[in-house]
């Protein structure tokens, strides 16, 4: 998942404090996107209320 992150937000630097909505500048329907992307490659469908909670990737990963 690490990799699928760094590889799609390069050149930014990403580190686990970083923030999708601050510092990579993800509108509500990029999350929405990146939610749906997770969700395909882990198998894993985040609920509404987990993604609301994710403040940093570190929250994410």
């Amino acid at each position: 998942m690490w990799e699928w992150l760094t590889t799609r937000y390069a050149p930014k630097r990403l580190t686990l404090n970083t923030s999708p909505q601050l510092d990579l500048g993800m509108d509500s329907i990029k999350w929405l996107n990146v939610t749906l992307e997770i969700g395909k490659r882990t198998g894993v469908d985040l609920s509404e209320e987990a993604i609301s909670r994710i403040d940093t990737v570190r929250d994410l990963l």
